[in-house]
């Protein structure tokens, strides 16, 4: 984390037009030290909720992401487990896509998780299951990934250029890298069952570092398969 704060008054142009003249060349250098190419074709965020990292990773479209790097989340409100319904403060686990990115939001550059998902509006509050999940700036959170405004300007500028490309940037959201120790602490006992459907998919991209397939199931449950499977 960083402690420079943007100017709020700043138009949302002005606001891609700093993030790009002030951190476009930091992002050029960790994707060639990555050994990626830019503009990227893929990109995934994945979020570790009790770590508090935020990991940036990217592709060709073709073959294997490579990991861009990996951020400090400034402020992330909850606790460990998903969001269930609007008010909980929680920051929601499972599997997601930027819906848009947004240059003026209040909280400087922000991006748009597409919270809640059809597993989401299966499984949580039917009435208010929650919504206006974003990533962005400020470093305040109050259901949101947060980070401070230097960082979400690369963050942004990575998402931004695969949008341009015309594909989404997916979100995987965890509540730990260690789930197995999560799953023997019996207190987060009501979320065992959820961990335990989640963590194959952290399990196939680790393994492979390609984005596997993930399927809602209609009763909410998420199935994995591994990408090329």
């Amino acid at each position: 984390p960083t402690t420079w704060l943007a100017d709020l008054g700043w138009s949302g142009t002005q606001r891609v037009a700093h993030a790009k003249s002030a951190r476009q060349a930091t992002v050029n250098e960790l994707f060639e030290k990555a050994g990626a190419s830019w503009p990227p074709k893929d990109v995934l965020y994945r979020i570790f909720k009790q770590e508090r990292e935020f990991e940036v990773w990217a592709g060709d479209g073709e073959s294997e992401l490579k990991l861009i790097g990996t951020y400090g989340i400034c402020a992330a409100s909850g606790d460990l487990g998903p969001k269930r319904k609007e008010g909980d403060y929680q920051v929601p686990e499972g599997f997601y896509k930027i819906g848009y990115f947004y240059p003026t939001s209040s909280y400087y550059l922000a991006a748009q998780v597409n919270y809640p998902n059809q597993s989401d509006k299966i499984r949580g509050d039917k009435k208010a299951p929650g919504s206006d999940i974003l990533i962005h700036g400020r470093c305040a959170s109050i259901g949101c990934i947060s980070m401070t405004d230097e960082r979400v300007e690369e963050i942004y500028l990575v998402g931004w250029a695969a949008f341009l490309a015309g594909k989404p940037t997916i979100i995987h959201s965890f509540p730990s890298r260690d789930i197995d120790k999560l799953e023997g602490d019996p207190k987060h006992a009501q979320h065992h069952d959820f961990w335990r459907e989640i963590e194959p998919g952290m399990r196939a991209f680790d393994e492979s570092h390609r984005i596997p397939n993930v399927r809602i199931e209609p009763d909410g449950r998420y199935v994995i398969t591994p990408h090329g499977a």
